[in-house]
């Protein structure tokens, strides 16, 4: 009988075809039940008062190209009980009617072609009203932008879920540029399940494949466990508005963060956010090591030094808070 051997884990590769993937809502969320996938998971669904938002902006943008008679979209109020956007279009040039509307010379006059009022308190678009035909067709557009945000997700959110599962399965990048990822032992079962689901979508593709226990293995696992380290926390620096030169060594990255800390005002939001990043990444690295059976430390320890220092800078602003 042959000898069974042990996974280090997996690689996941997945796909997406097309720009024009979308899900329903529902049919996610009924998805989501019957494999049992974990809820954090789930998408997150944009409010009716953002899909109104982001509606109307979209229908400026796509019929407002025009470079004579180009529109624009205007937000009127955004007080406790409505948001008031209007459609303004160019009115074709009149050098006449321009130096009365604007007292001056070359200035573009913009009229009002159609409004559009979302109620907080419904949760919907309560009115609308067109004054001419490219008003009606502004009013269109946003409203059928509008129903597509409240019952579909589009490729965005799509990509976003599978990006959060390898974050959740504690994976790792296995190049620099993305497109595979590793998934330690411990989490092959559960992530399986995932993929699963994802392959249940159409226009989703998620491969898994077994990586052997090897001392290669290992090692390579090692070297991309190094780089995704240094790699997040150098997103964390350029979080923070700094810069980075790449491909530093992590005590380098950890010098720079130092600065980077020490020249900006940070809020204690973003403190909070930063420290439970480094909690994560820590806790990471305590599974890797684990799993590689090797010694860590030095890396525990730089990651350490990072958390000590940004709990100090949230001590300091809750005492100065309080």
């Amino acid at each position: 009988m042959a000898k069974t051997t042990e996974n280090l884990g997996l690689l996941a590769i997945y796909s997406l075809n097309g720009n024009n993937l979308r899900m329903r809502i529902e049919d996610l969320r009924d998805l989501f039940k019957a494999n049992s996938i974990p809820a954090d998971l789930f998408p997150q669904i944009t409010s009716t008062q953002g899909a109104f938002e982001r509606a109307t902006t979209y229908a400026a943008q796509t019929l407002g190209k025009d470079k004579l008679q180009p529109i624009v979209m205007r937000e009127l109020s955004n007080d406790k009980e409505n948001v008031i956007r209007v459609f303004e279009q160019r009115v074709p040039y009149q050098d006449d009617l321009e130096k009365i509307n604007q007292g001056g010379e070359n200035k573009p006059v913009y009229k009002h072609i159609a409004t559009m009022r979302y109620s907080k308190k419904q949760e919907a678009i309560e009115f609308t009203n067109a004054l001419t035909p490219q008003g009606q067709e502004c009013i269109a557009v946003a409203q059928q932008k509008y129903r597509e945000l409240n019952e579909f997700f589009n490729i965005i959110h799509i990509r976003k879920m599978i990006q959060d599962a390898f974050k959740y399965y504690n994976g790792i990048l296995f190049r620099r540029n993305g497109g595979v990822t590793f998934i330690p032992m411990d989490n092959i079962k559960a992530f399986q399940n995932f993929a699963k689901m994802c392959n249940q979508m159409d226009g989703i593709e998620l491969i898994c494949i077994n990586m052997q226990m090897s001392k290669d293995n290992k090692t390579s696992v090692l070297s991309n466990l190094e780089r995704h380290v240094n790699s997040s926390l150098e997103d964390e620096i350029k979080a923070l508005g700094g810069k980075t030169v790449g491909n530093e060594a992590l005590e380098e990255l950890i010098s720079t963060f130092y600065a980077e800390l020490g020249n900006k005002k940070i809020s204690e939001r973003k403190l909070q956010t930063l420290t439970e990043s480094f909690s994560n990444t820590m806790k990471l690295v305590s599974e890797y090591e684990k799993l590689l059976d090797c010694n860590l430390d030095v890396m525990k320890s730089q990651v350490s030094i990072a958390q000590a220092q940004l709990q100090a800078l949230l001590n300091k602003e809750l005492e100065e808070d309080a």
